[in-house]
C-alpha cells in the first residue's frame, strides 16, 4: 500500500472531508453498496463494511469474507467505478486506492467456502492477474462433486 494513500486519508480524516464511518470508526467512505452497506477506507488503508441494517461496523478478514460477500454481487468494473468514484469525491489518489482494496484475499477466502453460488460468483469476478495466485483455489474446486456443474466446469476452464 502506497505511503501517497495513507497520507491522503489521514489528510481527508484531519481536514474531514467526506463522512466517517462510524463514531468510533473514522474511515472515510468510499462506497455505498446496493443493499445500502457502506464501504470505507481507513488511514491504514484497511477497508471496512457496515451493514444497512445498523449492525457494527467491520475490517475485512479473510477468516470472515461473508461481511464482504456483495461486492462480489456487482460486476468487477461496476465496484472499481464505485471505487474510484468514491477515492475522487474523497481526494484519494484512484489507482491506489482501488488497488488497496483486498481483492485478491476476498477472492481467495470466497472461493475455500462449501458455496457454489458464491464460488461461481469469485471465478466471475477474477481479473486474468489474479488467476496464477488463485490457481489452487480454483483446481481444488474442478474436483469437489459438491460443488454444481457448472461451477466445476468454469472452474476446469480456468485451470487450463
Amino acid at each position: 500500500m502506497s505511503e501517497e494513500l495513507r497520507a491522503a486519508i489521514a489528510r481527508a480524516v484531519e481536514d474531514g472531508r467526506g463522512e466517517a464511518l462510524s463514531a468510533t470508526v473514522p474511515a472515510r467512505i468510499v462506497a455505498s453498496l446496493p443493499s445500502g452497506a457502506r464501504l470505507a477506507i481507513d488511514e491504514a488503508a484497511a477497508f471496512w463494511i457496515a451493514p444497512e441494517d445498523g449492525s457494527a461496523p467491520s475490517t475485512f478478514t479473510p477468516a470472515e469474507p461473508s461481511r464482504f460477500h456483495e461486492v462480489l454481487e456487482l460486476s468487477r468494473r461496476d465496484f472499481e467505478d464505485l471505487l474510484e468514484s468514491g477515492a475522487r469525491a474523497l481526494e484519494l489518489p484512484v489507482d491506489p486506492t482501488v488497488v488497496a482494496f483486498p481483492a485478491l484475499a476476498l477472492l481467495r477466502a470466497v472461493l475455500g467456502m462449501p458455496s457454489g453460488y458464491s464460488a461461481r460468483l469469485a471465478l466471475r469476478w477474477l481479473l486474468p492477474s489474479e488467476r496464477a495466485a488463485l490457481l489452487p483455489s480454483i483446481v481444488a474446486l474442478v474436483s469437489n462433486g459438491d460443488m454444481p456443474q457448472d461451477v466445476r466446469d468454469l472452474a476446469r476452464h480456468l485451470s487450463r
